[in-house]
């Protein structure tokens, strides 16, 4: 049966995404083939679009870990992006859809393609590489977003990747019958397997594009950036890079047992009717996302996440890589928030079951009026806490972190309610590309993406954003970090007893998490 699909998958490939095309250059050899090498654009800049990674992972390939390409015939085209990975789009008119989704994009489950950015003259050079994970929560995004293009970092000299992985309970299925045909005995997280298939991909290809797989960086934000720090506790992930870039998002938040995820596989079988695996697998792929609550999250599975991130950091135990580290000022304005006191206190019951009195005491709400600005200084500073556990952990074993907090108010639109510095704010500024999102930038904000564009650069190749001409960012520190705004510089850490206060809060409930979890990720009793 598997022999079977991959025969079919291999007969489409080569049907509908195959070209036989005569190039402007020789083209180039890569993973299952060649491709056609593409013009430079007027600053020098080639784009890749649509290189697959992996076999696409449909039919018996559903819930399992990536295969390798498949072949092809002749030479494949380069130019147009690949379907992204399966997900509900964003509401029309919601935050997202207006900043960064404007033209809907073709889904399916045939997603694993990767595109490539380089400034490069040939294969003999050895440039940095930066390869971003996008954010969506796990549930949506992709890597082919115009705001989230590699064209001004390759101008910088840097080679730039980017990659669609699984979603949603594409991505993130746990069931015991999968666990139970695993060789490793173990489900989930195949998101991450597809993230370490790409980075593997970069290793084996990125020379033919002028890279150095000797100097690869990871860039993520939100669930990107919380890969990134995943993948820094992961066996199959050692060497695969050799920095990590993670912009919100962090190891903080409880991931579940292997045991948990089963049992939500198991319920969610049942909501779309299927009690087994092959029913699982045979049911359509839009009845399974219209039946996904967008609630699934990463896994403790004992392989690929041997044990709790928290506690790997905390032992020391992490793969040791210069960090770059940071959140934004208003982190969740662009989310929903409590409108009075009692909202404020249900949101707190949700957020922190076990030490509601706590963080009410921490973020005292004492009327309706201030029950959301106090919501959002806590929203910013569990955030920022996030960051601050993950560059101290870093400092701890010796390797350098930086650590910065963004708070420029990008501009708002004509009857737009400025939201300042949200949760993705800083994308556009950190890869200097301001023109593809419909904003009145000014002067200022191009200065400030070129000047945190530069710094990325120069991370990625060197380990340390410092350079020429660029204000100087001091290593990561706990009483103070680099501010990225209307003034660029060290500023004293903001709001230094209540990010102690989570630093407690974090370390209690992943001790709490780590004596009821066994090694091989399942729950060894009531978590």
């Amino acid at each position: 049966m598997l022999r079977q699909s991959w025969g079919l998958v291999s007969a489409l490939v080569v049907i509908g995404f195959i070209s036989r095309l005569t190039a402007a250059h020789d083209p180039i050899r890569v993973d299952g083939g060649l491709i056609a090498d593409v013009a430079a654009d007027a600053n020098g800049v080639r784009v890749f679009k649509g290189i697959p990674y992996a076999a696409p992972p449909i039919g018996d390939l559903r819930w399992r870990a990536p295969q390798p390409v498949m072949p092809w015939i002749g030479v494949r085209r380069t130019d147009i992006a690949s379907n992204t990975c399966i997900q509900m789009g964003y509401q029309k008119g919601s935050y997202y859809q207006v900043e960064f989704y404007r033209e809907p994009a073709p889904t399916s489950e045939d997603c694993l393609y990767l595109n490539v950015w380089t400034s490069a003259q040939g294969d003999r050079e050895r440039r940095p590489v930066l390869v971003w994970i996008h954010g969506g929560g796990f549930s949506q995004g992709a890597g082919s977003t115009p705001s989230q293009a590699g064209d001004s970092l390759a101008r910088k000299g840097v080679v730039v990747v980017t990659f669609n992985y699984r979603l949603g309970a594409f991505g993130l299925l746990a069931h015991p019958e999968l666990t139970k045909e695993s060789a490793r005995h173990a489900s989930g997280n195949y998101f991450l397997m597809d993230e370490i298939a790409a980075l593997k991909w970069v290793q084996r290809n990125i020379a033919a594009f002028g890279g150095d797989p000797r100097r690869v960086t990871i860039f993520g934000q939100s669930a990107g950036s919380m890969s990134g720090a995943l993948l820094l506790t992961s066996p199959l992930a050692q060497g695969l890079f050799v920095g990590v870039v993670g912009q919100s998002g962090s190891f903080s938040e409880r991931n579940l047992t292997l045991q948990e995820a089963e049992q939500q596989g198991v319920q969610f079988g049942q909501k779309v009717g299927a009690t087994s695996l092959s029913a699982l697998r045979a049911v359509p792929a839009d009845r399974l996302l219209q039946n996904s609550d967008r609630e699934l999250r990463p896994i403790i599975d004992g392989y690929v996440v041997p044990e709790d991130p928290y506690v790997v950091f905390a032992r020391g135990k992490q793969i040791k890589v210069p960090v770059l580290l940071g959140s934004n000022a208003n982190e969740r304005g662009n989310y929903p928030h409590p409108k009075n006191l009692l909202e404020y206190r249900q949101y707190t019951q949700t957020q922190y079951p076990q030490a509601v009195q706590e963080a009410m005491n921490v973020f005292p709400a004492r009327t309706d009026e201030d029950a959301t600005s106090t919501y959002l200084v806590r929203q910013r500073d569990a955030m920022a806490a996030g960051m601050h556990v993950w560059a101290r952990l870093m400092s701890k074993i010796g390797t350098p972190a930086y650590l910065y907090y963004f708070d420029r108010k990008p501009p708002a639109r004509s009857g737009e309610t400025p939201l300042g510095a949200v949760h993705t704010a800083e994308i556009v500024y950190f890869r200097n590309l301001l023109d593809t999102v419909e904003r009145p930038w000014t002067s200022e904000d191009r200065k400030l993406a070129e000047i945190m564009s530069s710094f990325l650069a120069h991370f990625a190749t060197t380990g340390d954003p410092n350079g020429d001409g660029l204000p100087n960012w001091p290593r990561y520190t706990p009483d103070q970090v680099m501010e990225l705004g209307d003034r660029v510089g060290p500023i004293a850490t903001p709001d230094a007893r209540e990010l102690a206060w989570f630093d407690e809060y974090f370390a209690r409930q992943h001790a709490q998490l780590s004596r009821g979890t066994r090694v091989d990720g399942r729950s060894k009793g009531k978590p």
